[in-house]
């Protein structure tokens, strides 16, 4: 699938002041029913050489009218043909819980097509690919699905206690749900840079144990830091801050 000029620009959003003294930029993937305004706080904590960006997928935020994707292709595909015009100069990679998949997806693809590998990857929240786990289950009845939102702690409660917002959020979560669930892992060896898996504490769903195996997908530095909290962990202060300067202190020193 070839992209028009005037559509990609719909995949990429940056965040925040971009500086033309910049020396990396920072694409980030947002987790399951979310899109770029997961990211939209970030700015403030990056230091000037890092541009920040984030993915905007179909059918959130303002791309809203266009169709959910429910095929693996027609996601990496087009973020491949996004990237790719900002990956001759340094780049890394972030991604959190269903982003953290895609962001290595995204890292492979990019390698095998074009040869470009990011600087670093950060995974967070996400058992890397090649661990079997239970994943969740979209079909699932929407008051279970808001229950697990609130365990979460990643969704505002005047939102869960919205019915029309949250028939139009569960209606992009169940998506990417179907994508997370419909994955079929590749053995492609390792990616060739350091990977930094980042994680909550009491994340009932991906343990420290399955966090430590990201060290299986790459032949580089690999890193593992907790912060307290569970799936959600990075929303809430001071884990927030904390996290951005575990995240810049990773890729500062490469």
């Amino acid at each position: 699938m070839k992209l028009m000029s005037e559509t990609l620009s719909n995949w990429l959003i940056p965040i925040g002041e971009h500086r033309s003294q910049a020396r990396l930029s920072l694409f980030c993937f947002p987790p399951a029913g979310s899109g770029s305004l997961f990211f939209r706080h970030w700015s403030a904590a990056m230091p000037e050489w890092i541009n920040l960006w984030a993915l905007r997928l179909p059918g959130r935020e303002t791309r809203f009218c266009e169709p959910l994707l429910t095929q693996w292709s027609e996601l990496i595909e087009p973020l491949v043909q996004v990237l790719a015009p900002h990956c001759d100069r340094p780049f890394a990679f972030f991604g959190h819980s269903f982003g953290a998949l895609v962001s290595f997806e995204v890292a492979h693809q990019l390698r095998a097509c074009l040869g470009y590998t990011p600087l670093a990857l950060v995974v967070s929240a996400r058992q890397p690919p090649h661990i079997l786990a239970v994943q969740r289950d979209g079909q699932r009845d929407a008051a279970t699905l808001i229950a697990e939102l609130r365990a979460d702690g990643g969704t505002p409660e005047v939102v869960l206690q919205d019915t029309k917002m949250m028939a139009l959020l569960l209606r992009i979560y169940r998506a990417d749900l179907h994508l997370n669930r419909t994955y079929d892992y590749l053995s492609r060896g390792p990616l060739p840079c350091p990977i930094l898996a980042l994680g909550g504490e009491v994340d009932k769903g991906v343990s420290s144990q399955d966090l430590m195996r990201w060290q299986d997908q790459t032949d580089q530095a690999f890193q593992l830091q907790l912060f307290s909290g569970g799936h959600m962990y990075l929303v809430k202060e001071p884990n927030k801050v904390a996290m951005l300067q575990a995240l810049v202190k990773f890729i500062a020193v490469l």
